[in-house]
């Protein structure tokens, strides 16, 4: 055939095949992942104060990458759990991540408020404090920056501090003219790291 021939020796042809497969796999991985957040919704029309469902809806339409979504969702939460909750402060930061995602990666007003109201209610909310991090970064106030993003350290989870922490303190450390503690290449989507939907969703009550 044409195809074999562009592709040429057998094992080409044989690995086009595989990855093939493995797109199609993916695709429907994908599908089914989208179905399961369907239902998830629903589920919560009849649990409306389910907390960890919601979250869980939140952070798979971040992993889909639907952050218009994530951030209704995560708004959602703040207004049937009291202020005094545990985890108000942080579903708030968490808010305030989706609405700079969704914002294409900028620190508009809205995300300034939810940052502010975040750190209102907990001064070391990891997410509120690397968003202004990012902030200060941007606006070449390095050392701020890395006070943030130290200060961000205390309770992020080790994942996001060797995906993005480390490496921002890094590149803010190098533009201050310092040696640099890690490879600084800092990406800001990094701050809500991607998911390859490897999430597992559990519909029960």
């Amino acid at each position: 055939t044409y195809l074999y021939l562009k592709l040429g020796r057998s094992d080409d042809y044989m690995r086009y095949l595989v990855l093939q497969e493995q797109e199609a796999e993916s695709e429907k991985k994908l599908s089914d992942f989208k179905t399961m957040i369907t239902q998830l919704s629903a589920k919560l029309v009849e649990q409306p104060e389910a907390l960890p469902k919601w979250y869980l809806l939140a952070k798979s339409y971040l992993a889909l990458g639907e952050y218009d979504k994530a951030a209704d969702t995560f708004y959602r939460m703040t207004r049937f759990i009291p202020q005094d909750h545990a985890d108000y402060a942080a579903i708030k930061g968490h808010y305030a991540q989706a609405l700079f995602l969704a914002a294409g990666e900028t620190i508009t007003p809205a995300v300034t408020a939810a940052v502010d109201s975040a750190l209102a209610l907990d001064p070391e909310e990891s997410s509120a404090l690397t968003l202004k991090g990012v902030q200060a970064y941007d606006q070449r106030e390095y050392r701020q920056a890395i006070d943030y993003w130290r200060r961000a350290e205390r309770k992020a989870s080790p994942d996001q501090i060797e995906r993005f922490l480390e490496p921002a303190i890094a590149s803010a450390t190098e533009a201050l003219g310092g040696a640099p503690e890690t490879t600084p290449q800092v990406s800001k989507v990094a701050v809500t790291p991607a998911a390859s939907i490897p999430v597992r969703l559990n519909l029960d009550p």
